[in-house]
């Protein structure tokens, strides 16, 4: 009996930059109605819940669309922390 390798038979998983510039993500995203609005208390809430149960100083919910980074909630940050940054 023959093996079969598996991996040979699984096409490669895209890259970061697919992925990011992927239409139909970017399409849902945007579609959420949630870049470029105000803090929500249910963000932050599981924002600091992810925060405390990882015990980790800081966590982000942040959302990528084509051109930017858009942190909708953080917890652990000092001071204000921009909600928009122009990362690639």
């Amino acid at each position: 009996m023959d093996l079969i390798d598996v991996g040979r038979l699984a096409s490669p998983p895209p890259s970061p930059h697919e992925v990011v510039l992927d239409g139909a993500r970017i399409a849902a995203l945007t579609d959420l109605g949630l870049l470029d609005t105000q803090a929500e208390a249910d963000f932050d809430r599981y924002t600091r819940l992810a925060k405390d149960l990882l015990g980790v100083w800081v966590s982000l919910v942040s959302l990528v669309d084509a051109d930017r980074q858009f942190i909708k909630s953080q917890a652990g940050l000092p001071g204000s922390w921009p909600a928009c940054a122009s990362c690639r």
